[in-house]
């Protein structure tokens, strides 16, 4: 999968298959609507559900452990 960095515009926003936000909290979090307006068909695609899928496998196996106050 090849991927870019562009700086998008709200247009291009309105008009994607797919959007989606990722962060350290966050992880990957599906977008289906901004400003009121549909993306795609209004539910998570399948690009983010298999984004999704692929970084908790790698989570899974990787990174640093977060603990809670309980453990």
């Amino acid at each position: 999968m090849s991927v870019a960095e562009p700086n998008l515009t709200r247009y291009d926003l309105f008009n994607a298959d797919e959007c989606f936000l990722t962060g350290t909290g966050a992880e990957l979090i599906p977008i289906v609507k901004i400003d009121g307006r549909v993306i795609g068909t209004g539910r998570p695609g399948p690009l983010t559900g298999k984004l999704v899928d692929k970084y908790r496998a790698l989570t899974k196996i990787s990174g640093e452990p977060i603990y809670d106050e309980m453990g």
